[in-house]
């Protein structure tokens, strides 16, 4: 009997220490996703911003693009927060 207690003892703290990791990877996962938010605004600041210069002549074709590419690499890595929230999310 003091077997079968002790077992489900450990069995309950395995749960209870699972579900605290699974709601920190959440929380985590939630602060990326806001990073990410942040970030994709600030590129398309940026890209706004460099599109202006460009047309005003203070920007060159290569600042453009730069500025696009960072656009798209902020925008895949707000899909990929995103996936990663809802897989932690679904984890508990």
């Amino acid at each position: 009997l003091s077997g079968a207690r002790a077992g489900l003892e450990a069995a309950r703290l395995a749960s209870y220490t699972e579900a605290t990791a699974a709601y920190f990877r959440a929380l985590g996962a939630n602060t990326a996703l806001g990073l990410a938010n942040d970030t994709l605004a600030l590129e398309r600041a940026k890209l706004q911003a460099t599109q202006i210069r460009f047309e005003a002549g203070a920007a060159t074709g290569l600042e453009l693009l730069q500025a696009e590419n960072s656009l798209a690499a902020a925008e895949r890595s707000l899909t990929d927060a995103d996936q990663s929230r809802n897989l932690a999310l679904r984890e508990l």
